[in-house]
């Protein structure tokens, strides 16, 4: 037994170097050891194109209790990149990522990653581990490559082979990965690692509560159900009461009541640590907002004594969120104004001389862009509020410093500055600055309707617009385009069959010969729902082509209560009347938190869409939404008219379906 895991350990480290030293990723020394500087290669080849922008480079420090990242300084050569970072003491392993503006160069779809080793060049404790962390979730997140549960479970068990002691700080990450592969055929090797925990004795509440949940998800319902039962016999005045508090708060709609509740729980358990403290800071917010939202019993003045308990950052964003819907109302405009321009000056504040911390998984050069981000966004809200009360000078100047942030790309942004220089500037200046904006493909609905006044306005009348507008609208759509056929992959749709509102079956086989947009999306989504007025327009746009569909499906909801799920998702799609063909992902029987198709698409965030051509191949994948309705409909359909054109059959990579 000791040989064949000394030899399953010599496999370990000959896969991580293959990884590690690639074609176009080298570094040196070798086999780093924690602490030492290490020098990087990086050729990007063909990746990067002569008029990208320069190309920078992050390195991201998996630690033994934290994640931090490191800007490298390159040095360019004869399409060389180098450079070199320092390590700390506790280093397990590095990833790093290289990006030119907003393009990931990624290596395909795996990670550059180093491992850190001892003196005899073994992968130090953790360096498995956090190859496991990057290829599950980290890696999405960080560099922009896809969650590997496969690949990221083979990392975790290689640090188990060679680190049995690793199971205690990392048994739950372990778990679902193995729940998420192996599905039921994992519910043996989980259950006998449950059953190790519990001869162990001398167990803690955590422990109890770890195990409750883990049985009840393979499916031992009883058996959790056992232990969930012990929990509260055994530590009566347990954190599970704390919790069952702090649902019940939640539960609550009234927000008298919502503030009695809080009080009890708060005399009852104070916070004593940071993360307790956090929660309850949420949950003041949480008050405040219900304070400002409820109709019968709104108070705004307890609404600002709640967030004035808050972080800072917590509660200008509730001021700055407030104020917006309260504009988009046209209710409150005055408080509306006050909060508005409390958060907008803290954000600029922020921006120049900042009292924040930087977070340790940003850059400085990503943390300024977060913080400019951050003052444009609420900038622009303020810039709105003073639009819509007739400020249209002070409200230009905030509306300029939005746009200027975003590099006049973002479409909802140049809306509000449209519309404010309209009242501010000379028609020439108008016509030539929104224009540009057009032609760029980053104009929205009032950049246009601003134009098109201007236009009449200059001109006396209407003659002639219809054609300066198309004009104007085909430089944006060819240089979307061609932005597209960049993005364009081609890549086999995993086959679905689901149910619908309707309680028919869906088959994705039997929409072959159509160019299908699958939309994955839930009811507590608040972009998902934010889009969806675009995406119905969308729809209205090809419902009488034959050769396109729309579906809809619902994930990520409802768990083990799947009645409640198709009362709410049913009840919301009636109430906004909209017309889509909604289907039900399906949760795993095994697992009722983890659903079958989205598992499928390795879709990591919602809202994400996907076009498929008439060959079931995905063509698309579109992730977020970016405010901009009219710019929604524009994608989608150029995304469409792509998918479905033989122009663009052979771009992208993958192999076609057959």
């Amino acid at each position: 037994m000791r040989k064949q895991l000394i030899l399953i350990t010599m496999m370990c480290w000959s896969a991580s170097i293959t990884l590690a030293q690639s074609s176009n990723f080298t570094s040196k020394p070798e086999y780093p050891k924690q602490g030492e500087n290490v020098t990087i290669t990086f050729k990007p080849g063909n990746i990067l194109s002569p008029g990208d922008k320069k190309l920078e480079g992050v390195a991201y420090l998996f630690n033994e209790k934290s994640q931090k990242a490191q800007e490298i300084v390159l040095t360019k050569g004869a399409g060389v990149y180098t450079g070199t970072i320092k390590t700390d003491k506790d280093t397990r392993a590095v990833a790093f990522a290289f990006t030119s503006g907003e393009k990931k160069l990624n290596n395909g779809n795996k990670a550059y990653v180093l491992m850190m080793y001892d003196d005899q060049q073994k992968p130090v404790v953790g360096a498995y581990g956090s190859q496991a962390m990057i290829y599950q979730n980290y890696g999405n997140y960080l560099m922009g490559i896809e969650s590997q549960p496969e690949v990221a479970l083979e990392y975790a068990e290689k640090e188990y082979a060679n680190y049995p002691d690793s199971r205690n700080t990392s048994r739950a990450t372990y778990f679902q990965l193995i729940n998420s592969v192996k599905k039921k055929e994992g519910h043996p090797v989980i259950m006998k690692e449950l059953q190790d925990i519990e001869a162990k004795g001398n167990l803690t509440e955590l422990d109890y509560q770890f195990l409750s949940s883990w049985y009840t998800r393979i499916q031992m319902k009883e058996k959790g159900e056992e232990l969930k039962n012990l929990v509260k016999e055994k530590y009566p005045e347990g954190t599970w009461k704390k919790n069952d508090m702090m649902n019940r708060l939640y539960a609550e709609k009234d927000p008298e009541n919502l503030e009695k509740m809080y009080g009890e729980l708060t005399t009852k358990y104070p916070a004593k640590e940071e993360a307790e403290k956090s929660n309850y800071d949420y949950l003041q917010g949480y008050i405040g907002r219900m304070y400002a939202s409820d109709e019968k019993k709104k108070d705004l003045e307890k609404f600002k004594k709640y967030m004035q308990a808050l972080p800072a950052e917590s509660r200008y964003s509730s001021y700055n969120n407030l104020a917006w819907g309260m504009a988009e109302k046209d209710k409150d405009m005055e408080f509306a104004k006050e909060l508005s321009h409390q958060a907008t000056t803290w954000a600029k504040n922020e921006m120049l001389k900042p009292t924040a911390k930087k977070p340790d998984l940003r850059t400085t050069n990503q943390w300024n862009k977060d913080r400019k981000n951050t003052y444009s966004m609420y900038a622009d809200t303020y810039a709105f509020i003073l639009y819509k009360l007739g400020d249209y000078k002070t409200g230009m100047q905030y509306a300029k410093e939005a746009v200027a942030i975003r590099e006049k790309k973002a479409a909802d942004y140049n809306d509000r500055y449209a519309l404010l220089l309209e009242k501010t500037a000379p028609s020439a200046q108008v016509k030539k600055e929104l224009e540009e904006m057009a032609k760029a493909g980053h104009a929205g609905k009032d950049t246009k309707e601003v134009l098109s006044r201007i236009y009449v306005k200059m001109k006396g009348s209407e003659a002639g617009l219809d054609t300066y507008m198309t004009a104007l609208n085909n430089y944006g759509i060819e240089k979307l385009k061609a932005e597209l056929v960049k993005k364009m992959i081609n890549e086999p749709a995993p086959k679905f069959r689901l149910v619908n509102l309707e309680g028919k079956d869906v088959d994705l086989a039997q929409l072959k010969g159509k160019v299908v947009v699958v939309d994955f999306w839930a009811t507590w989504c608040g972009p998902c729902v934010a889009s969806f007025p675009g995406m119905q327009k969308a729809q209205n746009k090809y419902e009488s082509d034959p050769n396109v569909a729309f579906l809809f499906i619902d994930t990520w909801e409802g768990g083990d209560n799947q009645e409640k799920r198709q009362k709410d998702v049913k009840g919301f799609i009636e109430k906004n009347k909209y017309t889509f063909n909604v289907l039900y992902d399906t949760p795993e029987k095994e697992d009722p938190n983890t659903f079958v198709v989205v598992s499928n698409y390795k879709v990591n965030g919602i809202p994400t869409k996907f076009v498929i051509d008439q060959d079931g191949q995905i063509r698309f994948k579109s992730v977020g939404y970016s405010g901009n309705e009219d710019g929604l409909v524009q994608e989608l359909s150029l995304m469409i008219e792509m998918a479905g054109s033989p122009t663009y059959s052979g771009s992208g990579s993958g192999k076609k379906a057959f």
